[in-house]
C-alpha cells in the first residue's frame, strides 16, 4: 500500500509561533512512513505590518486583502522572502528536506484578478488554472514542497492569492487523500462546541440558521467543492502539541468534511 498524500495549509498556532512549528515538522517527518505532503502558507499578518511601514494601507473585504499595485511588491517580498525561507530553513532543521516556491513556479498556478472598481489593476487573484508537474516532481524525489500563495497571470505579471484557496487548488489537481487546514479554533464549533463531521446537506442546514457563519461558510463551501472534484477529504483544527497532526489525521480531532 503506498503512501497518501496530505495537503496541510499552515495556519494558527502552528505558523506564529516558532516552537510549535518545529514540532509540527518532527511530526511530519515521523509520519514519513505513511504520508508524503505538500504544505501551503500565506502570511497576512506580516504583510499588512511590513506594508505599514513603507506607508502603503492594506486593504480588506470580508477578510480578504485587496492588494493594490502597490502593496504586491511587499506580498512578493514577505512571502516569498521572508516567510517562505523561514518556513524552508524550519523544515529543513527538523529532518525534513523542504524546497520553497509559489504559484508562478514551473507554472504550478495561473490565476484570475478579481474586479475591484475601488482598486484600478487589482492584484488579488482567484485560481484560474493548476499543474502539478513540479510538486510530483518534487514529491516522487522525497522533498517536501513549501508552497507560499503568490501566482501570476498569463502576462507573468505577480498576484496574491487567498492562501486557502491555493490549498484547495492544489489539493483538488493532486486529488490528496486529505486537505488539513490548520487554524486558531479547534475545529468547525456550533454552539461552542466542535463537530466532529461535516457532510453537505447538515452544513447548509446550520449556515441558513445562523450556526456557522463569517469567513468560516466559505472555508466549508469551497470544502465541499474540491470533495466533489476529487479530494479525499478536508479536516479543520488546530495543532498544538506532537501527536495532534495524527490525531486530525485519524479523526480524533477537528472537524471532518466528507
Amino acid at each position: 500500500m503506498g503512501k497518501k498524500l496530505a495537503v496541510i495549509k499552515l495556519g494558527g498556532l502552528a505558523a506564529n509561533h516558532e516552537a510549535t512549528l518545529r514540532v509540527l515538522f518532527e511530526e511530519m517527518r515521523e509520519l514519513r512512513k505513511s504520508h508524503t505532503w505538500v504544505l501551503v502558507h500565506g502570511g497576512g499578518k506580516e504583510v499588512t505590518q511590513v506594508a505599514e511601514r513603507f506607508g502603503v494601507v492594506s486593504r480588506f473585504r470580508d477578510g480578504v486583502r485587496l492588494t493594490s499595485p502597490e502593496e504586491m511588491p511587499i506580498v512578493d517580498m514577505v512571502l516569498a522572502g521572508r516567510m517562505n525561507t523561514y518556513m524552508v530553513r524550519t523544515a529543513n532543521a527538523a529532518g525534513l528536506c523542504a524546497v520553497g516556491l509559489g504559484g508562478q513556479d514551473g507554472r504550478t498556478l495561473l490565476a484570475q484578478p478579481i474586479d475591484e472598481p475601488e482598486i484600478p489593476d487589482c492584484r488579488t487573484a482567484r485560481p484560474a488554472q493548476v499543474r502539478t508537474d513540479l510538486l510530483k516532481l518534487l514529491i516522487k524525489n522525497k522533498y517536501l514542497p513549501i508552497v507560499h500563495s503568490t501566482a501570476m497571470d498569463a502576462e507573468g505579471r505577480g498576484l496574491n492569492v487567498n492562501a486557502d484557496e491555493v490549498a484547495l487548488a492544489l489539493a483538488s489537481e493532486l486529488k490528496a487523500s486529505a486537505l488539513v487546514f490548520l487554524s486558531d479554533v479547534d475545529g468547525v464549533l456550533v454552539d461552542t462546541e466542535v463537530v466532529a463531521s461535516l457532510d453537505k446537506k447538515t452544513a447548509q442546514r446550520l449556515v441558513a440558521e445562523g450556526k456557522i457563519s463569517g469567513g468560516m461558510v466559505i472555508k466549508i463551501q469551497s470544502s465541499f467543492q474540491a470533495v466533489e472534484k476529487g479530494l479525499g477529504r478536508v479536516i479543520i483544527g488546530q495543532f498544538k502539541l506532537h501527536g495532534d497532526l495524527q490525531k486530525l489525521l485519524s479523526y480524533e480531532m477537528g472537524t471532518q468534511i466528507r
